[in-house]
């Protein structure tokens, strides 16, 4: 079947009826995302015989986030007392 041949029926569909398709279909691409992800990791971690590192766990998840503060470190009274 041809994605194009879901529209006419899917435009037929209650609101309710519709959200439950989204949520199918954003729980089956999650799904094939993660078993993609773990594939492509066991073939990387298989290939080079190492431990992934946090970086390597997290991903396209890196930098996904914006916490809107400046790097801590030089604000002074920020590293008052550390290393002592």
């Amino acid at each position: 079947m041809i994605a194009t041949d879901l529209f006419a029926p899917l435009k037929q569909l209650s609101r309710s009826d519709k959200l439950k398709v989204m949520q199918f279909l954003i729980t089956e691409l999650a799904n094939e995302e993660e078993s993609a992800v773990s594939q492509s990791e066991e073939s990387r971690l298989s290939a080079n015989h190492t431990t992934p590192s946090a970086l390597d766990l997290a991903g396209d998840l890196v930098g996904c986030l914006d916490s809107g503060l400046g790097d801590l470190s030089t604000n002074p009274s920020y590293m008052e007392g550390f290393g002592t």
